[in-house]
């Protein structure tokens, strides 16, 4: 039988960061008179962001329940440190940086930045719903078992469709 993790109910100590966290989640108030006025319906607004603001504490809500029943005291702060170990959170922290030095270069050098979106769009797109889960397939699978030619083949056939559904979207 697995013992328990020591767990207390409440730790003042961590207070600041649990604020800081939970401030954070429900920063998007930036946003939301850009939202409140592209909307169809402005005379919803305080129901939808009811309703959002509900579904965003209830995913917190669930993560902090799961990760300190398995956990205890020893979560660590963000939950992804102790979920993730640290090869996988030094990569993570590398593809991130990757990221917004891309945006930063972004924004200093891209003058009309209204002709990149679409192809940032398109490119997205096809991600999802082709690269990636072919990418996850061959991922998961690889080590398990044998691909055959034809699921090679057909891997990349399905790549090069969402590949090239990129450059149509355009």
């Amino acid at each position: 039988m697995n013992a328990r993790p020591p767990t207390k109910a409440v730790d003042l100590k961590l207070a600041p960061i649990s604020l800081a966290s939970i401030c954070f989640s429900f920063g998007g108030n930036l946003n939301w008179l850009d939202l409140e006025a592209s909307i169809g319906f402005p005379k919803q607004w305080a129901k939808t962001l009811s309703l959002a603001t509900s579904f965003i504490a209830l995913i917190y809500l669930c993560v902090a329940v799961v990760s300190y029943a398995v956990y205890g005291d020893l979560t660590k702060s963000p939950i992804m440190l102790s979920l993730a170990p640290t090869k996988q959170w030094l990569c993570r922290i590398g593809f991130c940086s990757l990221l917004m030095l891309v945006l930063v270069f972004c924004a200093l050098f891209v003058s009309d930045i209204s002709k990149v979106v679409p192809i940032l769009g398109a490119v997205a797109a096809s991600m999802v719903g082709f690269i990636t889960p072919v990418a996850c397939h061959v991922r998961l699978y690889k080590g398990n078992r044998v691909f055959l030619v034809w699921e090679y083949i057909w891997c990349g056939f399905i790549t090069g469709i969402g590949t090239s559904q990129a450059f149509f979207d355009l």
